[in-house]
């Protein structure tokens, strides 16, 4: 499918494979064939959602290449334009902006074609320099409430498992269900910010 002729609408969600989508066993991240691994509630049907809507799906993931391939095979999620997943990029911290690393390998040139939804103050700051169109903050990963309440971001979730339900209240057209056809020719209109925080500072 190509996708630079659906510039009108989202086309790309970012997570955060560590504790945004799997917790790793404390202490075991060495030994990634062995340790207990957690996946976030629901977040497989968070994915099948959002790819029935065309949207894919890219993780950031702390592990090098090796690990990465390792989380991922253990958790049965295969990368591809026809899998689950179709893009990641590893190694984040050694990255200047994982988020703009991302959206260059999905040739996106803006990033209010994406959407991020991450947990850590340094991730939201770079989701927040690349522009993405819904930077969001889960405050059941790596850091709380607290830690991330004063870093930029358009909304603080639970959880992933609550992505849905803010993408249908805040950008309704994502919603391939609605019987209305939108003219493929025409942008989407003007997508607004929750009410709440219009007042918030980019």
């Amino acid at each position: 499918m190509s996708y630079s002729r659906l510039n009108q609408y989202i086309q790309l969600g970012i997570f955060r494979l560590e504790d945004v989508c799997v917790r790793v066993q404390d202490g075991m991240e060495g030994f990634l064939r062995t340790a207990a691994l957690e996946k976030a509630s629901d977040i497989e049907a968070v994915f099948r959602w959002l790819r029935k809507r065309n949207i894919r799906i890219a993780l950031i993931s702390d592990a090098d290449y090796t690990d990465t391939n390792v989380l991922l095979e253990r958790l049965n999620w295969g990368v591809g334009e026809e899998e689950l997943i179709q893009l990641v990029v590893t190694s984040q911290e050694k990255k200047l902006n994982p988020v703009r690393d991302i959206l260059e390998a999905a040739n996106l040139t803006d990033g209010q074609l994406a959407f991020s939804v991450l947990d850590t103050p340094r991730l939201l700051q770079c989701a927040h320099f690349s522009r993405v169109h819904f930077n969001l903050g889960v405050t059941n990963g790596r850091c709380s409430y607290a830690e991330l309440a004063d870093t930029p971001h358009h909304a603080l979730l639970d959880g992933s498992v609550q992505l849905p339900n803010f993408l249908l209240e805040n950008l309704p057209m994502v919603n391939t269900s609605i019987r209305t056809m939108v003219n493929t020719d025409a942008r989407l209109p003007l997508l607004f910010f929750p009410r709440t925080l219009t007042d918030f500072m980019w």
